[in-house]
């Protein structure tokens, strides 16, 4: 009379574990999102598998803060497109660092299990300062130890360019031998592979050696407005550079723009650029006479 007693405890046992084990949540892996100068990046996060069917979920985060006599609160949905979907896509960055999100699934019979991940955001700073240094053709230079970018998630990865001249572009001491007037500006990467860009730091004037004016030392370059729009209008003053190519770059030194011949003083169609930070050469026959930077907005 025993027996059946056993086999139905044992049964329910097995019927509760298995009804336990029906609730899978899975929050996916960590996730680091980078910051940029004009935006943040939309990232998705969540697990890699499928949605279960027949399953509901909710993302639940929780930061407070304040300003003096101010408080605030932020949620989920102020860092996620939709609280609701397994999948969603970051907005906004947060001001804690890093971030617990909890993940609630629901599934079909109304057992409800949870899982947890982190979010980071990678940020970067850059300060507007920059040297500016004369050199004789043919000498050398060594810099060390002044850059404009910082942030970014340890460890750090640098990257000079123009590499032009460089004994080392991946360090934050080297070397300089340019031939012609270079400015230098530094990409850094952090461990997360969010980059960082900063202006032209290094400005170096080269001379040449003969007693000769130099065509290219004279010449004063502008392009304005800064920040610019649709339009961008370059000027040089110089008798020796009748016309001059104008070659744009982005940050990571891809070119996104060129225009031959233009005359000092000449208005560009910009208008295909997206918003961000550019940088510009004006070069000659003799090679680059003028480079700087522009803000497309």
């Amino acid at each position: 009379m025993k027996t059946p007693v056993i086999l139905s405890v044992i049964f329910l046992l097995f019927s509760g574990v298995q009804v336990l084990g029906q609730c899978i949540a899975d929050a996916g892996p960590d996730k680091v999102v980078c910051v940029g100068l004009f935006s943040v990046q939309q990232l998705q996060i969540g697990p890699e598998s499928e949605q279960q069917i027949g399953y509901t979920y909710a993302w639940e985060t929780t930061y407070e803060g304040g300003f003096g006599n101010w408080t605030y609160t932020h949620t989920a949905s102020d860092f996620l497109t939709d609280t609701t979907l397994i999948n969603p896509t970051t907005i906004g960055q947060g001001e804690e660092d890093p971030l617990d999100f909890i993940l609630h699934a629901t599934d079909s019979e109304g057992n409800t299990c949870t899982d947890t991940m982190q979010l980071r955001w990678s940020r970067y700073y850059s300060h507007l300062g920059y040297m500016v240094m004369d050199l004789t053709l043919g000498d050398s230079i060594y810099l060390s130890g002044f850059h404009n970018v910082g942030g970014g998630i340890p460890p750090l990865q640098y990257l000079w360019r123009p590499n032009h001249g460089l004994t080392d572009s991946t360090s934050l001491d080297f070397w300089a031998k340019p031939e012609v007037t270079t400015y230098y500006y530094i990409t850094v990467t952090d461990s997360a592979g969010c980059v960082g860009v900063g202006a032209p730091v290094y400005q170096i004037h080269v001379h040449p050696v003969s007693v000769e004016e130099s065509a290219v030392s004279d010449v004063e370059v502008m392009a304005y407005p800064n920040p610019a729009g649709d339009m961008l209008q370059v000027s040089w003053s110089s008798d020796h550079h009748p016309s001059l190519d104008l070659r744009i770059s982005d940050m990571s030194g891809r070119t996104v723009a060129h225009h031959s011949q233009l005359h000092a003083r000449q208005m560009v169609d910009i208008s295909a650029l997206h918003d961000g930070i550019y940088l510009y050469m004006l070069i000659g026959s003799d090679g680059v006479v003028g480079q700087g930077r522009i803000v497309v907005q």
